[in-house]
């Protein structure tokens, strides 16, 4: 364009000062200013193609214009981007609503090369009427949110948080809470090895009036606590649940304490029943019910439990019952244990034959 205009600067006559200077006239030009273009700050240059220029001055030490591309168009836009490089906000609104707004359809995207900074003083929202919010770093950066008091997201559908290659932090730094509020169910799903952390307060999962706090995993789930802790349900049952296969394993350094108001406590066995004096229980607890035995008075039964969980070195607690009607009083007198088995040796010591079914009952220990 080869604009050299001269610092000569626009002047009106009036009241109260005779002589006031004024903004330059804008200049119509079919092209863009260049860095070889030069003109006083602030003028303004408006292209054949709607395009808007505004002078920045002359870079200090050379000739070089700098000018900034104000953007185009006006009405409703489908897609609107403006790109300029700023210190400052770049829009403030002091006493009135700030609205970005698509009307039927199109996107609203904020794009920054360092950081977005959105800051109110009074209480803020992010409201999408009937699509998607996204906030997206897309190569490397974080998404922040901060607040002096509490941040709030609400949803009227299914909705989630998405993290695709890094870690999601939910914090609060000094005080306050991170609360986590559904009408009907929160799902936190991971593909790794995944935590919640809770530096030097409590961590809560609670349901306030109906619902169940459910807590799955495809591999194994692990809660760690420095200190004393506690899983608390108020009025109804607490169930740790494998569904299909695995382990509920509870391990601790120094002991483990099973409280009941009621005394109350129920351990569910696996049970064999066999009219002869051998029965197959692969579990550690159980219970062998041999039927048809007529062990006489100051005879010895030499009972057999084949179980895979047993070894040389098991520790075996059992116990003996008989049910019928007779005075045959078995007591054990030796647990053998050995590999894939056991045998309960027990001397009659009653008066008279065994008459109805002997009950064992036995807990196999992990030493």
């Amino acid at each position: 364009m080869a604009l050299r205009k001269r610092r000569i600067k626009q002047q009106g006559y009036g009241l109260p000062s005779p002589l006031s200077n004024l903004a330059p006239e804008p200049i119509h030009s079919s092209a863009a200013p260049t860095p070889a273009d030069h003109a006083e700050e602030g003028q303004i240059v408006v292209t054949d193609a709607n395009t808007v220029h505004i002078c920045g001055g002359i870079t200090a030490g050379t000739s070089t214009g700098v000018w900034y591309n104000l953007g185009s168009g006006t009405g409703n836009f489908t897609t609107a981007v403006a790109t300029i490089s700023l210190t400052t906000p770049l829009v403030t609104n002091d006493s009135a609503d700030l609205s970005l707004t698509t009307t039927t359809t199109g996107d609203i995207i904020v794009n920054s090369v360092d950081s977005i900074t959105a800051g109110a003083g009074d209480t803020s929202s992010i409201t999408v009427d009937s699509g998607d919010l996204s906030l997206i770093t897309t190569t490397t950066g974080d998404v922040i949110f901060t607040a002096v008091d509490s941040l709030t997201a609400t949803a009227g559908a299914a909705s989630s948080v998405t993290v695709d290659s890094a870690d999601l932090s939910l914090i609060t730094t000094t005080t306050g809470d991170v609360v986590l509020t559904s009408v009907d169910s929160i799902t936190a799903t991971a593909g790794a090895a995944s935590s919640i952390t809770v530096d030097s307060a409590d961590l809560s999962l609670v349901t306030t009036t109906t619902g169940d706090v459910v807590v799955t995993a495809v591999d194994s789930i692990t809660a760690t606590a420095g200190a004393a802790s506690s899983i608390i349900v108020d009025s109804a049952d607490l169930t740790l649940a494998t569904t299909t296969t695995g382990d509920v394993n509870l391990t601790s350094v120094n002991q483990i304490t099973l409280n009941s108001t009621l005394g109350a406590v129920t351990m569910t066995a696996l049970t064999d029943t066999q009219a002869a004096a051998a029965v197959t229980i692969n579990a550690n607890v159980g219970v062998g019910v041999f039927t048809g035995l007529t062990t006489e008075a100051a005879a010895t039964e030499v009972l057999t439990v084949t179980n895979l969980y047993c070894t040389a070195d098991s520790a075996i607690l059992c116990s003996l019952s008989t049910k019928g009607a007779n005075d045959a009083q078995m007591t054990i007198t030796r647990v053998k244990p050995l590999a894939g088995s056991f045998t309960v040796s027990a001397l009659n010591n009653g008066a008279q034959a065994v008459n109805g079914d002997l009950i064992l009952s036995f807990w196999i220990y992990q030493v």
